[in-house]
């Protein structure tokens, strides 16, 4: 009896082990890359205005395929794969307020994105 219970308890122990070990492994020899990036859009003259500049550049990028979002990130590895860069949900735009020496008010828009990549 006390072989049996050995034996499931050290059966237990390996394959916890070896899921472990496998969620930390990189795929197909590559490392897996989770970044994040924040793009400035140009200055509106409301902040609704803004809102809608931030929102329409977040939808480009949703639409982008890797190579286009490769260069509109501005992801610094050399060593990309390609085929895998992709938007991470949760993307989203802040609007901040400005005044300039003169005193107008201008509304820039920041979008804000996550991204996973693999490098080869």
């Amino acid at each position: 009896m006390k072989t049996v219970q050995s034996f499931v308890i050290a059966a237990s122990i390996l394959l916890a082990s070896a899921s472990a070990v496998a969620g930390t492994m990189p795929y197909s020899g590559g490392n897996d890359r989770v970044e994040s990036n924040t793009i400035v859009v140009s200055a509106a003259s409301t902040k609704q205005a803004a809102y809608q500049l931030g929102l329409n550049k977040l939808a480009q990028l949703q639409a982008a395929s890797p190579q286009q979002l490769s260069q509109a990130l501005k992801v610094h590895s050399s060593n990309v794969d390609g085929t895998t860069l992709h938007l991470k949900e949760g993307g989203y735009v802040t609007v901040q307020e400005r005044m300039d020496a003169k005193g107008g008010l201008s509304f820039v828009s920041s979008v804000n994105v996550g991204f996973h990549y693999l490098e080869v």
